[in-house]
């Protein structure tokens, strides 16, 4: 009997040997492909390049669509300004009333820039 159970007991030992030896090998597999950083940096560059690539599909697609919205908006102005040339002069004069400040500090902005190059010039002149 103890044949047997010794034929059994090398048997199951065996089996769990090479059960042992396929888990290992899985994880000695799983540690090198890890370990691999030449292949994972190849892989994040390939997943970096197709995300700028879509990024760049969605980038021109919105522009083709701003584009088009442009065109539109500037055919129904030279409608309007074909009907009545005023219509540009009114809506420039509307935006400044409705919000003057801009427009001021720009205004003023100019008229220092007017006279320090007149004050650069009459002290030329002087020298």
């Amino acid at each position: 009997m103890t044949g047997t159970s010794d034929d059994k007991d090398i048997t199951a030992l065996r089996h769990e040997i090479a059960q042992t030896r396929a888990e290992l090998g899985q994880t000695v597999e799983e540690l090198a492909a890890k370990a691999d950083v030449k292949a994972r940096a190849q892989e994040k560059v390939a997943e970096t390049k197709a995300k700028a690539q879509e990024k760049a599909q969605e980038v021109k697609v919105l522009a083709q669509e701003k584009a088009a919205e442009t065109k539109i908006r500037a055919q129904e102005l030279a409608t309007e300004f074909r009907e009545d040339p005023a219509v540009p002069t009114r809506r420039a004069v509307r935006t400044v009333q409705e919000n003057p400040r801009p427009y001021l500090i720009a205004g003023a902005a100019v008229i220092a820039v007017i006279l320090l190059i007149v004050r650069k010039r009459r002290n030329r002149e002087y020298y």
